[in-house]
């Protein structure tokens, strides 16, 4: 089913495109996985490419955190959740402590600074909720037909590259999956890496 996401009825409208072949590129985290949620929704999209992407919100918050912390997380995201409902109030926490856990990639990362420094330093707890439900990998079946590249870092402390292979293994053909060695989250864009594919079934 076509979901009319404007932007891609816009570039309908513009002569110098040819709407038949309009693709969507997506990079890191839920950057690169709304590039997929999109195509999922909006069949116009015949292309998506994604670079450290996120498959399953919840399995990625799970990761940042040793096993006894995610089981208390749960517990403080759930209750949050259920006094949001009841009152439209959710505890204000820092992102990048109590959402995401910042990884010592970023903080060594000066290129992410000018972000960080723009960035609101609270969030609403109940963002929580949303990113734990947060799956790219239940739609990702819906590109079959339609062309789709995942670039995936060996080793990414930042999004773990088994979102790239979950992603991989769930979608339909054509699909090419390319993991980069050698580099890291925040510089695996930025220079020339040793590339290999060769262990993963390619279309």
């Amino acid at each position: 089913q076509t979901c009319a996401l404007p932007i891609f009825t816009y570039l309908e409208t513009r002569p110098e495109i040819d709407r038949r072949r309009i693709g969507a590129f997506g990079m890191g985290g839920i950057g690169a996985g709304n590039a997929i949620l999109a195509a999922g929704r909006d069949n116009r999209i015949r292309t998506v490419a994604v670079q450290s992407v996120v498959a399953d919100g919840a399995l990625w918050f799970q990761r940042m955190r040793r096993e006894y912390e995610w089981v208390e997380y749960k517990k403080w995201v759930a209750e949050d959740a259920r006094k949001y409902v009841l009152t439209g109030e959710s505890e204000m926490v820092n992102p990048r402590v109590d959402l995401m856990v910042g990884a010592p990639e970023r903080a060594n990362f000066s290129g992410k600074k000018d972000v960080d420094a723009k960035m609101e330093q609270e969030f609403h707890l109940y963002s929580a909720h949303h990113l734990m439900r947060y799956r790219p990998i239940d739609v990702v079946h819906h590109l079959a037909g339609r062309g789709l590249l995942i670039i995936g870092v060996d080793d990414d402390a930042v999004t773990p590259d088994e979102h790239a292979v979950m992603l991989y293994e769930a979608a339909f053909e054509p699909k090419k999956l390319i993991r980069q060695y050698e580099t890291s989250h925040y510089v695996s864009d930025r220079k020339s890496t040793r590339l290999n594919s060769s262990h993963v079934a390619l279309s």
